[in-house]
């Protein structure tokens, strides 16, 4: 025989009691004994089934009206004998067809539960539950939405380990008038709208020609006002057109204040600041480079003719 570690046989130890634990948790199930389903009629009838699990109501039942009470007693345990802690105890009742549940909505299942009360059911000990539904209540009623028709019956039980749905089977139930269908105290948010009209406002009017006109004029009376100072000043231009170095770097040097004012341009129309930054720093090195050209074969000009 191997002897095991000290930790190996903690380890063993614990998976063999974890085993135990989950057997034992796994055997203990929820039964139910003593299920009594009572309609007390108005005319002081009682119609009482008793069932033991999974039996379920006859079909032969008569059908529940709005004038009769239900009463259900139920005890519950566990298969071993041992205590029941009881958490929940719930009398389902679902209905087969669909039922409208608001005005304009899709129609579905109704669902209503009533919660089991302890010591409340007629069998013997303090672990027998039970609930009693007065079909005939304003509560009630607003409950079932007045809706008649058949409804599944469940009795729902839940511990902490374990839980139990109880088909009991189907009832008809009753009830007298239309059923209600509530309004929604809010207004339904997908429903149609009020038509829109849209409403154009007229457009501005244009401007007068005359103003456009002015406008013309005053852009362009700067340059009239310097070409009519260079004649009275008496600008010498005759050199300008000469076949000489001083003309090729003039020429390149006035194309480059042009584009200058295509640069400008163009920022107004369609380029932003950090556009204009970049072609107007490129651009003006190539202005003052040829610019200083231009001006030195100028000078060099005016040297050789001496004037």
């Amino acid at each position: 025989m191997i002897p095991l570690r000290p930790k190996s046989s903690i380890i063993c130890l614990f998976l063999a009691i974890s085993l135990v634990m989950t057997g034992i948790n796994a055997k203990k199930t929820i039964q139910v004994k003593d299920v009594v389903f009572t309609i007390a009629q108005s005319d002081d009838r009682k119609v009482t089934e008793k069932l033991s699990h999974p039996n379920k109501l006859p079909t032969t039942l008569p059908p529940i009206h709005n004038t009769d009470t239900i009463k259900l007693s139920f005890t519950p345990s566990l298969n071993d004998g041992s205590a029941i802690k009881l958490k929940q105890a719930v009398l389902s009742f679902r209905s087969t067809d669909d039922v409208a549940r608001i005005a304009t909505q899709w129609a579905s299942k109704l669902d209503v539960a009533y919660a089991c009360d302890k010591g409340t059911g007629t069998g013997t000990g303090s672990q027998s539950w039970g609930v009693t539904i007065d079909m005939g209540s304003t509560a009630t009623m607003e409950s079932f939405l007045g809706h008649s028709g058949r409804y599944s019956v469940t009795l729902y039980i839940a511990t902490l380990d374990a839980a139990l749905a109880y088909d009991l089977g189907a009832v008809s139930v009753l009830f007298a008038g239309p059923a209600v269908v509530p309004k929604p105290s809010i207004p339904e948010s997908f429903t149609p709208g009020p038509e829109i009209h849209h409403v154009f406002r007229a457009p501005d009017a244009m401007a007068s020609v005359w103003l456009s006109r002015v406008f013309t004029v005053l852009v362009l009376a700067p340059w009239s006002f310097l070409v009519g100072a260079w004649g009275i000043g008496g600008a010498n231009v005759k050199n300008f057109f000469e076949p000489s170095s001083s003309f090729g770097y003039g020429g390149v040097f006035f194309s480059a204040l042009g584009a200058w004012v295509f640069l400008f341009y163009q920022y107004w129309l369609r380029l932003n600041l950090f556009q204009l930054l970049y072609y107007g720093g490129l651009l003006g090195v190539i202005t003052i480079v040829v610019g200083r050209w231009a001006l030195v074969h100028r000078a060099q000009l005016r040297l050789n003719k001496a004037y």
